[in-house]
């Protein structure tokens, strides 16, 4: 219900924005003395006669002539109107009045063409194995923002469109861990439809398209003042080096050198006077703009989807979800080690900012695939007998990774959040199974056995949530085993744990730096100790000294 709201909301706003300065100018366009209500733009090339008489546009006339070009502006916003701005309103009436009817069902097309597009890209990349998390509705959201955010700038502001801050969108994606593959098809859809109401016009298509890419592969993933500043000033200079190619007048360049009285003065003139370097300096402005945006729009993005997951997500806080009963009548074992988890990474979560209730309930539910075979995991083997040890190493890895796939489609079937599901997928990212990888090794021909078939399926961590739940359940696994619990022994499994993770390039895909890794170790470490805590012997606890000897 949402995405559809979404997507409708980016169709009909998109529309709006492409005819909002046609619907003014056929309702009731600005009188005499009057103060325009926006900046009105061309939004295609035009070129009219400067005089109020028709006659002098015949072809052939000498009369002065207005030349235009896409986006550029007729009459600034707030200005009071006088005879000249009367002129070129009508002019733009002239043009605009008949590109209502006759392209609004083309411009519609467009925008309801692009979503499908955007549908089709998205649905597509799993089945070609990219396995990156993305957020349907947040990417629905950021095209909206975006676009309102360049149409505001273009209604409120006499900027050219060589300033806009095109590049905020991928700097956003990216930011919030939607991928640059996906930013790649999301930014072909917002350039194509946010072209539609900047002027309609290829150069400015081609601009924005290579700014755009120049963006996605730039954009650094931890958004922040420092990261920021080297990025959008490359990315500035691309757009202005290509600004320079596309519009420099390169026959002038060639003229400037003249074989006999030396430099081509009048070659040189045409290139002083060019607007080419005006417009290059507008293109760093637009990548500073653009980066400014982006730390601003960031922290208030990532509260609005905390917010709005919290209130789904709370739904699920409750042991007496039918489907945690269900754990807990099938299997003990795992239900306990599932509390234990939450346990661990709520912990480690509140101490680097992390979303605590999201760990809490993905930790819950993070093995619930378990309860298609309990007796499969060691957890739940309370009579002491394994199965495993019967079984060929390849079949014991069937089971033990599918839980990982039982568990996606119950959560399905179950209508858990999105994002407990990702949890759900993650938690093992693509980690070795070593055990049963050994035991193969030793059962099998030489050369027979290959590592990727004892490995999950993937993918790897996408977020912090799903890095420390990775962390939080192999902890609390192994720390069942430890012959002397103490801080000493605690402090080494945990930096044993995380260490292997980093070296198996388990946290690649997602934010973690050195800080955050040495504040989970820690927060771990305490919360181990606490839940290990020792207590003082009961008198029924204490050895019996044994009884005297009676001496005859």
């Amino acid at each position: 219900m949402t995405r559809t709201a979404l997507i409708l909301a980016l169709v009909l706003l998109n529309f709006a924005s492409c005819f909002i300065e046609d619907i003014y100018l056929a309702v009731g366009s600005p009188k005499l003395d009057q103060r325009a209500a926006f900046t009105l733009r061309a939004d295609r090339p035009l070129t009219f006669p400067e005089s109020e008489d028709l006659s002098l546009a015949m072809p052939g006339s000498n009369s002065p002539r207005v030349h235009l070009k896409a986006g550029e502006v007729v009459v600034p916003f707030l200005k009071r109107i006088d005879e000249h701005d009367q002129r070129l309103i009508r002019a733009l009436e002239a043009q605009r009045s008949e590109a209502l009817f006759r392209e609004s069902p083309l411009v519609l097309f467009v925008n309801i063409w692009m979503v499908v597009f955007l549908g089709f890209f998205l649905f597509v990349l799993p089945k070609g194995g990219y396995r990156r998390s993305v957020s349907h509705p947040l990417l629905l959201v950021l095209l909206i923002l975006h676009g309102l955010i360049l149409k505001a700038v273009l209604l409120f502001t006499t900027l050219p469109v060589e300033s806009l801050p095109l590049v905020l969108l991928p700097l956003l994606m990216v930011a919030m861990n939607q991928g640059r593959v996906t930013a790649v098809g999301t930014l072909l859809v917002g350039f194509v439809l946010a072209t539609l109401f900047m002027g309609r016009s290829w150069d400015l298509l081609g601009s924005s398209l290579v700014v755009g890419l120049a963006a996605i592969m730039l954009a650094p993933r931890n958004l922040r003042l420092r990261s920021v500043i080297l990025p959008c000033l490359l990315i500035s200079m691309v757009h202005a080096f290509f600004l320079i190619l596309l519009r420099l007048d390169w026959s002038a360049i060639a003229r400037l050198p003249h074989p006999e009285d030396g430099w081509n003065m009048g070659a040189l003139q045409i290139l002083v006077t060019h607007p080419w370097a005006t417009q290059s300096a507008w293109a760093l402005l637009g990548g500073a703009s653009s980066g400014a945006l982006a730390l601003l729009l960031l922290p208030l993005l990532k509260a609005g989807r905390t917010v709005g997951s919290t209130i789904t997500l709370r739904r699920y806080a409750d042991l007496d979800q039918p489907l945690l009963k269900r754990l807990f009548t099938e299997a003990p074992g795992t239900y306990q080690h599932s509390m234990n988890v939450a346990y661990l990474a709520q912990a480690a979560g509140d101490t680097i900012g992390a979303n605590p209730l999201l760990l809490r309930i993905g930790a819950y539910f993070h093995d619930i695939g378990k309860i298609q075979q309990p007796g499969g995991y060691i957890e739940n083997q309370l009579n002491g007998v394994n199965l495993h040890d019967t079984l060929d190493p390849y079949e014991s890895i069937e089971i033990i990774t599918g839980h990982v796939k039982h568990g996606l489609r119950i959560a399905r079937e179950a209508r858990l959040p999105k994002d407990v599901i990702d949890l759900i997928e993650q938690h093992h990212g693509t980690q070795a199974i070593d055990y049963f990888f050994h035991k193969a090794l030793k059962l099998k021909p030489k050369g027979s056995v290959r590592e990727g078939d004892f490995r999950y399926s993937g993918p790897k961590p996408q977020s912090i949530e799903a890095a420390l739940l990775m962390i939080a359940d192999a902890v609390e696994a192994a720390s069942r085993s430890l012959k002397s619990p103490g801080r000493e022994s605690f402090g080494k499994l945990v930096r044993f744990i995380v260490v292997k993770r980093i070296a198996d390039s388990q946290f690649s895909e997602c934010v973690l730096d050195t800080r955050d890794i040495d504040a989970i170790i820690h927060s771990m470490v305490d919360a181990l100790e606490a839940a290990f805590h020792s207590r003082v012997r009961y008198p029924w606890q204490q050895a019996q000294s044994p009884p005297a000897k009676i001496r005859n």
